[in-house]
């Protein structure tokens, strides 16, 4: 208000002569609205004081904010979360955590153990054929980026998630291995993580929730060859006209 009253240089209602009416106050209020809006209010009394370069530049300035905001509501809210604009990179930042806890795992935990699950999706099976250079450039596996707190690692083939990870929790990263019911005993991950357990599903399926806080966690049981045999078992038990 006080810039924009500089800006514009109306004079007091006390030093025009011409007017009949008097204040020695500014001419240039401002007010703040509920929501985003300001309302700005101008007392002018002449054309000749507002055909001015200031006034055409506050009001250029003025149209454009009030442009800026009508585009956002017309935009599905939706659209315009972080973690649907930045996918990856809002997951690999430190923003979306639980306000006023203190995240005790380093980012290369998450880092890394998305590599490991990534070069296990995509390491061909034993015997699998080279893919033709005619056929289609899609990748076996995909990652989904788009949920807040949540990544999921599609196969091709499958309607569920092989993997998901949980990057959005201060205690540490926690992975989920969708596969078949049985697959696996609990002796088999007993040394996987800091933290496991095999949680039975209602559609046949098993899930093995493992968590991680250091990168060295990474390591303890050879959780590259557990992902290889995981990935196995579910590829094994994928209908033959899905997994073609």
């Amino acid at each position: 208000r006080d810039q924009l009253a500089v800006d514009l240089a109306l004079k007091p209602l006390n030093d025009l002569p011409e007017i009949e009416a008097y204040g020695s106050g500014s001419r240039v209020k401002c007010k703040n609205l509920r929501g985003p809006f300001q309302e700005v209010q101008i007392a002018a009394h002449s054309w000749e004081e507002i055909n001015t370069p200031a006034f055409w530049s506050f009001l250029e300035k003025a149209v454009k904010g009030f442009n800026r905001f009508t585009q956002r509501v017309e935009q599905n809210p939706e659209d315009v979360m972080p973690w649907k604009v930045l996918g990856r990179k809002w997951h690999l930042s430190r923003k979306g955590f639980a306000p006023g806890k203190k995240v005790e795992w380093p980012q290369e935990t998450l880092e890394e153990l998305l590599e490991l699950l990534e070069a296990a999706a995509n390491k061909p099976s034993r015997g699998a054929t080279a893919p033709r250079e005619d056929a289609s450039n899609s990748s076996p596996t995909q990652f989904l980026w788009n949920n807040q707190q949540v990544v999921h690692l599609m196969i091709r083939g499958q309607r569920v998630p092989w993997a998901t990870v949980q990057t959005k929790r201060t205690c540490g990263v926690d992975l989920s291995l969708h596969g078949p019911s049985g697959a696996f005993a609990t002796g088999r991950i007993s040394s996987l993580g800091v933290k496991r357990l095999i949680q039975s599903a209602s559609d046949g399926y098993d899930a093995v929730k493992l968590r991680f806080i250091t990168p060295e966690d990474l390591q303890l049981g050879d959780l590259k060859k557990f992902l290889a045999e995981h990935l196995a078992a579910v590829q094994s038990a994928m209908p033959q006209t899905a997994a073609s």
